[in-house]
């Protein structure tokens, strides 16, 4: 498989609300795209940073005049980061996977998709991966992305 992208990067807090893309040349003849995105870590391990968090989002946006008890936190629990990945090609939006899973595996081809994405011809241009980084509860978050173009024949 030849890899277009591979990069991996770490994030704090600070990069929750973003996004990170990374655009890389589809050349003809591509018969299949296939994206491994992965972080870590998923959940958060810090019991007291986790019910800041809960107890910050419930005063936020809980029930209005709800009282949050000492051990209400406990029933929001855990905290997970949460990063998504999206796809565009150069015509346009090509899918999204917002699954929560912090590993996927995405393959696209012109006859299939894995769901969320949409399967269809792989036009030569430019392309975009865009990493959504909606939550990063934990100190910091790795994430890694590779993409990989095939033909029938072998790497494209």
């Amino acid at each position: 498989m030849n890899f277009l992208v591979d990069t991996e990067g770490r994030i704090g807090p600070e990069a929750s609300k973003t996004h990170i893309s990374f655009t890389f040349t589809l050349g003809d003849g591509t018969d299949a795209l296939e994206l491994s995105f992965g972080y870590e870590p998923k959940v958060l391990d810090d019991d007291e940073r986790a019910k800041l968090l809960i107890e910050e989002g419930l005063a936020a946006y809980g029930e209005p005049g709800a009282i949050v008890g000492s051990e209400d936190w406990k029933d929001h629990a855990p905290v997970s980061n949460l990063l998504t990945l999206s796809l565009d090609d150069p015509e346009g939006f090509r899918g999204s996977g917002h699954r929560g899973a912090h590993r996927q595996t995405i393959r696209l081809s012109e006859t299939a998709a894995t769901p969320g994405f949409l399967a269809g011809p792989l036009p030569a241009g430019l392309w975009k991966a865009t990493i959504s980084v909606h939550l990063v509860a934990s100190g910091s978050c790795t994430y890694r992305l590779k993409v990989g173009a095939l033909r029938d024949g072998g790497p494209a």
